[in-house]
């Protein structure tokens, strides 16, 4: 297995369950350890239209889905799994957070970069935490201990 591997958005498209327009990861670099993502915000998002009127705000909760993205990829790999041949690959589902706390708010042109550190694997969870930060790498956001676990699809539709 790679100790690093860089994904383009089509590499992403492919592995993530997650499509457009709920899609908040452009590219990422993952290792063991860390992994990292940028996500600029076009104003044109579905969502700001009504969040907030006449001042457009990106929801927090989209800011947590953008990490959790982040995170299912660096499941992933910590997993082993081939990332650029993604067939049967399972879906990591959210399961708990410990702490989530916002520092700022984003605005339409803004940049985020998202930031995932690994802490723990016992699988099929996997444990980390996020920051969220802007372009001046001001902290925007954190969120500690976001635990997935790994779903296979089948398990998925089951539900």
């Amino acid at each position: 297995m790679n100790s690093e591997i860089i994904l383009n958005s089509q590499d992403i498209r492919n592995v993530l369950a997650q499509t457009d327009p709920f899609l908040f990861v452009e590219e990422a670099n993952i290792s063991k350890k860390f992994a990292s993502s940028t996500y600029a915000i076009s104003g044109k998002e579905f969502f700001l239209e009504g969040h907030f009127k006449d001042f457009p705000i990106f929801p927090a909760s989209i800011l947590m889905e953008a990490a959790g993205q982040l995170a299912s990829l660096h499941m992933l790999f910590i997993m082993d799994y081939d990332l650029l041949n993604p067939e049967k690959l399972p879906i990591p589902v959210f399961s708990s957070t410990g702490r989530t706390s916002c520092h700022g708010i984003c605005k339409p042109k803004d940049v985020l970069t998202i930031e995932s550190y690994f802490k723990i694997l016992r699988p099929p969870m996997a444990s980390f935490n996020i920051k969220i930060l802007n372009e001046k790498q001001e902290k925007l956001a954190y969120v500690e201990n976001l635990f997935l676990t790994a779903v296979s699809p089948a398990e998925l539709k089951s539900y």
